[in-house]
C-alpha cells in the first residue's frame, strides 16, 4: 500500500480573544482508506506547537524583569510596557519537517513595537493559555490531539 499526501479540510479553534485557523494541512493518505492520521496523533500536535513557539515561527514578545514582569519586543528588545494591544493577525507555516504541513493564522490582540513595527503576541499567561487552547481545539478538529 502506497501512501500519498492528501489535503485535509481547514480547521479553526477559539479561546478568549483569540482565534486560530489551520489550512493547507496535508497528511499521508491511502487511496482506498483516506488520510492516515494515526502516525500524527499525539506526537504531531506536540510537534506543531513546539515548531510554532520554540522555533519562533510565530513572533512573541520576550518576558523581562524579575519583580515586575514586562514585555520586550522579540525582535529589537524595546520595552512594550506602555504599548496597548491592537487587533491583528499573524500568519506562519509550520517549519518542522516531521510535523504535518500546515499554515497557521492567529487573530486577536497583538502588541506592535513602536521601534521596529513587529507585530507579536504578548508573553502573559492569559494570552499563551488562550492561543494554546485555540490551537489545541483546531488540531482536535483534525484528529491530531490525543
Amino acid at each position: 500500500m502506497q501512501l500519498v499526501p492528501a489535503e485535509l479540510p481547514a480547521a479553526s479553534g477559539a479561546s478568549g480573544a483569540f482565534t486560530v485557523r489551520l489550512s493547507g494541512v496535508s497528511a499521508p493518505a491511502c487511496p482506498t482508506h483516506g488520510p492516515q492520521l494515526g502516525a500524527l496523533a499525539g506526537g504531531g500536535a506536540f510537534q506543531v506547537i513546539s515548531s510554532l513557539f520554540a522555533r519562533r515561527a510565530i513572533p512573541t514578545a520576550k518576558a523581562a524583569g524579575f519583580f515586575r514582569r514586562t514585555n520586550r519586543c522579540g525582535s529589537c528588545g524595546r520595552s512594550l510596557a506602555e504599548v496597548a494591544t491592537q487587533p491583528g493577525r499573524l500568519e506562519s507555516a509550520v517549519p518542522a519537517p516531521q510535523a504535518p504541513r500546515l499554515a497557521v493564522a492567529i487573530e486577536g490582540p497583538l502588541l506592535v513595537c513602536p521601534g521596529c513595527g513587529t507585530r507579536q503576541l504578548s508573553m502573559d499567561g492569559g494570552t499563551m493559555r488562550s492561543v494554546g487552547s485555540a490551537l489545541a481545539e483546531a488540531l482536535g478538529e483534525l484528529g491530531l490531539m490525543p
